[in-house]
């Protein structure tokens, strides 16, 4: 039989990217790459980010290997 327990609150994936959406990112892919620039949308499979260049970049969610994510001051 299983215990019910009691759900603890984790920052999940779901809940992560929405709350630093507007911040300034550093996102590394998996090919080695590093993009910086702030997240503007985000879907099931994929984050646009307007980098400083002021591009704005499809980035699909499976390519991403981590994001790093600084506070604005």
């Amino acid at each position: 039989m299983r215990k019910n327990k009691k759900k603890q609150k984790q920052n999940q994936p779901k809940e992560f990217l929405p709350a630093i959406r507007g911040l300034e990112v550093k996102i590394y892919l998996r090919n080695g790459e590093e993009i910086k620039g702030e997240i503007l949308s985000i879907s099931t499979y994929e984050i646009i980010v307007k980098t400083k260049e002021g591009k704005d970049l499809l980035i699909f969610k499976h390519a991403i290997d981590f994001i790093d994510y600084f506070q604005k001051t």
